[in-house]
C-alpha cells in the first residue's frame, strides 16, 4: 500500500468528520476533543510504551553482563584459592609428612576458607597449627587443649563459639574442619581485642594473658618467635610449591 496515498485518506476522512462537525454547528474544541486528543494519546502511548521497552531491554542487557562479570569473578576467586590450596597443602606436606596428601589438602583448604572468613593471614594461621600441634587432629593435653588449634574446650564450651558451630561435646574438636573453624574464630577475636597486634594476639592465644610480659621485649618471647619463623618457613615452602607444580604440570605428558 501506498503510504502517501494512505495519508491523503486519512486526511481527507478527518476534514470530511470535521465539515460535518461544522455543519451540526459544533465547536473547533469539541473537534479537537474528539477527534486530534484521541489520535495524539495514542501516539503518546505507543512512543512511551516502545521507550520503556527499551529501557527494558538495556536493564537487562546491564543486569546479564552484571551477572557475567560477577560470575567470572567469582570462577576466577575459586581458581586461585584452588591452586594456592594446593602450594600450601604442599608446605604442610614439608613440615609433617606423615599426613598424607588427602590430609593436608584438606587442611589447607579449611585454613584458606576460615582465615578469609576471619580476616587472619592463612600463612599465620598455618604457622600457629605447627607450634600447636604438628598437624596432627588427635593431638590433646591435660589442660582440655584440643586437636589441630589445641582449642580449650573447658574455657570456650559454654560460648557461642563452640556452640555456634556445632561443636556440643570435646570429641567433635578432633574434627580438623571444625576445629580450625572455632580456632580461628578465637584467635580473630583476639586480634580485634589486641588492636591487630600480631604479637599480643599470639601472647593471649598461648597464655590467656590480655597483656605481653613486662620483663620481655617481644624477641624474647619464644611461642611468638617459633610461629613468625615458622610462618617464613610456611612461605618459602608456599613459593616452592608453587614452583614444583608448574614444573610438574610443563613436564606432564
Amino acid at each position: 500500500m501506498n503510504p502517501k496515498g494512505l495519508t491523503i485518506r486519512v486526511f481527507t476522512r478527518i476534514f470530511i468528520v470535521y465539515a460535518l462537525i461544522m455543519a451540526l454547528g459544533l465547536s473547533t474544541v469539541y473537534f479537537y476533543k474528539i477527534i486530534i486528543q484521541p489520535i495524539l494519546s495514542a501516539k503518546v502511548e505507543v512512543r512511551y510504551k516502545h521507550e520503556l521497552e527499551v529501557k527494558k531491554s538495556l536493564l537487562r542487557e546491564k543486569s546479564d553482563a552484571l551477572s557475567l562479570i560477577a560470575l567470572k569473578s567469582k570462577e576466577n576467586e575459586e581458581r586461585k584459592k584452588a591452586q594456592f590450596q594446593k602450594y600450601l597443602a604442599y608446605a604442610i606436606l614439608k613440615l609433617q609428612p606423615t599426613l598424607g596428601p588427602n590430609m593436608a589438602e584438606q587442611i589447607a583448604g579449611s585454613i584458606i576458607v576460615e582465615s578469609k572468613s576471619n580476616g587472619l593471614d592463612p600463612i599465620l594461621v598455618t604457622a600457629l597449627i605447627w607450634t600447636e600441634s604438628r598437624f596432627n587432629p588427635l593431638a590433646h593435653n591435660k589442660l582440655g587443649a584440643v586437636g589441630l588449634m589445641q582449642v580449650r574446650y573447658p574455657v570456650w564450651k559454654e560460648t557461642s563459639i563452640l556452640r555456634g558451630n556445632g561443636v556440643s561435646a570435646k570429641h567433635k574438636l578432633f574434627w580438623p574442619d571444625l576445629n580450625i573453624k572455632c580456632g580461628t574464630e578465637i584467635l580473630a577475636k583476639y586480634y580485634d581485642q589486641a588492636g591487630h597486634n600480631i604479637a599480643k594476639t599470639l601472647y593471649r592465644y598461648n597464655t590467656g594473658s590480655k597483656e605481653l610480659p613486662k620483663d620481655k621485649s617481644v624477641s624474647e618471647i619464644s611461642y611468638v618467635n617459633k610461629i613468625m619463623l615458622t610462618m617464613y618457613n610456611v612461605l618459602d615452602s608456599v613459593r616452592e610449591g608453587k614452583t614444583k607444580l608448574i614444573e610438574e604440570f610443563r613436564t606432564d605428558k
